[in-house]
C-alpha cells in the first residue's frame, strides 16, 4: 500500500447521476501527465455488491499499479449514494455519470476511457456503452448474459475483452462461450479452469489478465 502511495493520490468523491449524488472513491497518479482512465462497474447490490467487492477491488488496486486513473463508484441506491438500489434504468446512467466526472479531472485523456463491468455490473456496463462514443474498450468479469443476447452489445465493435470462470453456475461456460461466438469482432476472452462466479482466492489471475487487455488499448 505504501508503494502504490507514493504514485498515486486517492480520495472519495461525489459524482452526480441526474438528481441523485454517488459515491466513489478515485485514485490518479501523480506525475502530471495525461492518463487513461477506466470506470469500474460493481456486482449487483439486492445481493451485497458494492465498489469494495473483491473483484471490484482487485481491478482497482491493478489500474493503480499501472498509473491508470481508476475511479469506481457505488450504483445509486448502494452504500452512501442516493436514489434506490433496484433502479436498473438509473444505474445505467450512473455508467454515464461516472464517465462524465473522469472527464473533469486533469491528467486524463479523454480519448483512452474504458469500462470495466462485473457480473450485474458488466450487463449494465455492456447495455449502456454502445451509446456512448466516448467508451474505447470494455473489459468484462463473469458477465450477467442472459439479459445481454440480442441487445445493441451484440453488434458493439470496439475492443472487448471477456474473462470467466469454467464452474461459475451465474455463466455456465456454454453461454460464456455462445456470448463470444455471437458479439461482434474486435473480442478476446479467457475461461480460467476451477474458478466460480466470486473469483475467491483467484483475483490477482482476474485483474491481471484484464489489465493486459486494458493496458494494450488504451495504454
Amino acid at each position: 500500500m505504501a508503494e502504490r502511495r507514493k504514485i498515486m493520490s486517492e480520495r472519495i468523491v461525489n459524482i452526480k447521476s441526474g438528481d441523485v449524488m454517488l459515491e466513489g472513491q478515485l485514485s490518479c497518479p501523480e506525475d502530471g501527465g495525461l492518463h487513461a482512465a477506466v470506470v469500474i462497474c460493481h456486482p449487483h447490490p439486492m445481493h451485497g455488491g458494492d465498489m469494495y467487492n473483491n473483484v471490484v477491488e482487485a481491478v482497482y488496486w491493478e489500474l493503480t499499479k499501472r498509473s491508470i486513473v481508476a475511479l469506481r463508484f457505488n450504483f445509486r441506491g448502494v452504500g452512501n449514494s442516493g436514489g434506490t438500489a433496484d433502479d436498473s434504468i438509473g444505474h445505467g446512467k450512473d455508467v454515464g455519470a461516472a464517465i462524465d466526472f473522469l472527464l473533469t479531472i486533469g491528467g486524463v485523456d479523454g480519448a483512452r476511457i474504458g469500462v470495466v463491468g462485473y457480473s450485474y455490473g458488466a450487463a449494465t456496463a455492456l447495455r449502456y456503452v454502445p451509446g456512448d462514443e466516448r467508451v474505447k474498450a470494455i473489459a468484462m468479469v463473469s458477465p450477467a448474459i442472459a439479459v445481454l443476447i440480442n441487445d445493441p452489445i451484440m453488434q458493439y465493435d470496439k475492443p472487448k475483452f471477456f474473462i470467466s470462470g469454467d464452474r461459475d453456475g451465474v455463466v455456465p461456460a456454454h453461454k460464456f462461450q455462445y456470448l463470444i461466438d455471437n458479439i461482434a469482432e474486435s473480442k478476446s476472452h479467457r475461461l480460467v479452469a476451477g474458478v466460480d462466479h466470486f473469483w475467491s482466492h483467484h483475483e490477482d489471475v482476474m485483474a491481471e489478465a484484464v489489465l493486459s487487455f486494458l493496458n494494450d488499448v488504451l495504454v
